[in-house]
């Protein structure tokens, strides 16, 4: 169980769950201080990479918000922590 560092209530992380952390620059993307543009930036580019892995290659969706989902189930979600020059 991991308390997040961008809010929400704690997490259950076990076996199967993907983890990863990106700190983005709003002075150099700007638009990222739209929540909602963020999260699809962040999601997008997750697909892509994920895409590029041939046993995942079409079976890997984006559900919600920021959920990735492979044969029905949540494996990754996202979480913004918003501050005045980045995003984690």
């Amino acid at each position: 169980v991991v308390r997040r560092c961008s809010g929400g209530t704690s997490v259950v992380l076990g076996t199967g769950c993907l983890v990863y952390s990106c700190l983005l620059s709003i002075e150099l993307r700007p638009q990222l201080e739209n929540i909602t543009w963020a999260h699809r930036e962040v999601m997008n580019r997750l697909c892509i990479a994920l895409e590029s892995i041939p046993e995942l290659s079409g079976h890997v969706r984006w559900e919600g918000t920021c959920d990735l989902v492979l044969n029905n189930r949540k494996f990754s979600g996202n979480s913004l922590r918003c501050k005045k020059s980045w995003v984690l």
